[in-house]
């Protein structure tokens, strides 16, 4: 009965996710076409001078970083975040009922793990921020 129980479960999880990731592409979308838009007419209305000081090559690179950290945010940070919640926490709660102590054994065991994922994390930001400093400099035409 209890294997029925975790069928619908994961079905109705399964739909619930589907839902979700639909849901934060449109969400994504829409605000990523809004912040372009803003951006281009905030360019528009510059005068010729703000083009004499600023070089086009960092304009165009740091706009183009912004505009993917937000869609990579919403797409998939935030999806991510939410489904891991979700799993997380019902994975802990049927690891309890059928076994504490196995589920003290799988933590323990874990720690050593999420701590070399964060040190990966902090390496892939500093990665991240050589790219887009690389990206300055090969798109500076101006």
């Amino acid at each position: 009965m209890m294997v029925v129980y975790l069928l619908i479960l994961l079905f109705v999880s399964s739909v619930c996710r589907g839902l979700q990731g639909e849901l934060f592409v449109r969400v994504s979308v829409k605000i990523l076409t809004m912040v372009k838009n803003d951006l281009f007419a905030a360019i528009i209305r510059k005068d010729t001078s703000f083009f004499d000081k600023n070089k086009t090559g960092e304009l165009i690179s740091a706009l183009t970083s912004d505009c993917e950290v937000i869609q990579n945010c919403f797409q998939m940070n935030i999806d991510m975040t939410f489904s891991a919640v979700y799993v997380i926490t019902f994975s802990l709660i049927i690891m309890l009922m059928l076994s504490p102590t196995l589920t003290g054994v799988v933590f323990l065991t874990l720690s050593p793990s999420l701590l070399v994922a964060l040190f990966f994390s902090k390496c892939m930001r500093y990665f991240g921020k050589i790219i887009q400093e690389r990206k300055k400099v090969l798109t500076n035409t101006a």
